[in-house]
């Protein structure tokens, strides 16, 4: 029964003992043909009893996502390590290496023997890899030797919060989490005063700074936005954006600059666009993908999949969207295809939404003809005045 524990250390051997190692990690166990289903039933009682939690994942699968993961870093780590120790300062270079020198080759202290056999029996996938590796390294090369500042700093942007990006989206948790609650009680005695003096600094409207990042991206040429609120809600639809081949520069105290690409100007994700647990971001996004080429699939955490996308949904079909929401509900994800010829509507709300009008007042953007919405009552008008 082929099984994989992810865990471990660059250290090995008895001494390297640690009783906690598997606790929480997942161990990969690959089924073969040969393999007894009672067997698998062991070895997974066996890992599980460690505290490990076992996957299961085919043998080809396992060998080109590890190349990727573990195996080409590796590589890299050994590579880099030899090529500078073989440096002519090389003393100097290990002296002052900081913590990020330190953590990029921290596993190249690994077991030689493993990794030499390793690198052989997964060839063809590490391989692979590393080829691709070296003609990213060379886009690196060509945009950095050509001075194309926006590019570059697209590709490190992009870089910086795709970790932290794809860590939310595997756990289906938001962009930003709450501060962890302590269960002491806290007792406040509040006196009366007669007057208040300080200073306060009012933070960012959240409704300006989903839609400061949408009309920026499909934009003609740079917008500066100050006093962008940086909670979860906004980063969500920033994320999605830099998903799409925006270059979002995000700097502190609520400074964006966004790198517009037009209005036709939008890329494909590579991946799912991940809502967080932002019903805004979803439902006025779905308006500017419903008119793009490509097809699109949004999700969201477990609270935004529970929340009706149907509103959105309907009048965008009348539109002429082809959109796909789940169950009976209709629920998140959604799934939109591109391509589709937009036609311009009389929409008379059925209840007044800021996040339906401005839906399809984007969706509109591309619409032939002229789009009219009838409001039963009057919503906020951010989007209107932007």
């Amino acid at each position: 029964v082929p099984a994989h524990p992810i865990a471990g250390a660059e250290h090995s051997g008895y001494h390297a003992r640690n009783p906690q190692l598997f606790q929480g990690r997942s161990t990969i166990i690959c089924e073969i043909p040969t393999t007894e289903p009672t067997a698998i039933d062991t070895v997974s009682e066996l890992w599980q009893a460690v505290g490990a939690k076992v996957m299961p994942m085919g043998v080809e699968h396992h060998d080109g996502v590890f190349a990727l993961t573990s195996h080409l870093p590796h590589l890299l780590a050994f590579a880099l390590v030899d090529q500078l120790a073989s440096h002519d300062d090389n003393m100097n270079i290990f002296r002052y290496g900081g913590y990020g020198f330190r953590d990029f080759t921290r596993i190249a202290g690994s077991d030689p023997t493993m990794w030499h056999d390793i690198f052989f029996e997964n060839e063809y996938e590490i391989i692979d890899s590393l080829d691709k590796y070296i003609a990213n390294l060379q886009k690196l090369r060509h945009t950095i030797t050509n001075k194309q500042s926006l590019e570059l700093m697209g590709i490190l942007e992009r870089s910086r919060h795709a970790r932290r990006h794809f860590e939310h989206m595997l756990a289906s948790t938001p962009y930003t989490q709450n501060m962890e609650t302590n269960n002491m009680t806290s007792i406040y005695n509040v006196q009366p005063s007669k007057q208040i003096n300080g200073t306060i600094k009012v933070a960012g409207d959240k409704s300006i700074s989903h839609r400061s990042i949408m009309f920026g991206s499909l934009a003609n040429g740079t917008t500066h936005v100050t006093g962008f609120l940086e909670g979860e809600d906004a980063m969500a639809t920033l994320q999605a954006f830099r998903d799409m081949g925006v270059v979002i520069e995000n700097h502190s105290n609520g400074e964006l600059v966004i790198h517009g690409v037009g209005i036709n100007g939008l890329k494909p994700s590579k991946s799912p666009l991940y809502m967080g647990n932002s019903g805004t971001s979803m439902r006025l996004i779905a308006g500017i993908l419903s008119a793009q080429q490509f097809d699109s699939v949004m999700t969201g955490d477990v609270s935004l999949s529970k929340r009706p996308m149907e509103r959105v949904a309907k009048p965008l079909r009348t539109m002429g969207a082809k959109i796909q929401t789940t169950g009976e509900k209709g629920t998140a994800p959604i799934s939109i295809t591109g391509g589709q010829a937009l036609q311009a509507i009389d929409y008379d709300m059925p209840v007044a939404s800021a996040q339906v009008k401005s839906c399809l007042l984007l969706a509109s953007l591309w619409a032939k003809g002229t789009t009219t919405i009838i409001e039963p009552e009057i919503c906020r008008d951010h989007t209107e005045k932007m």
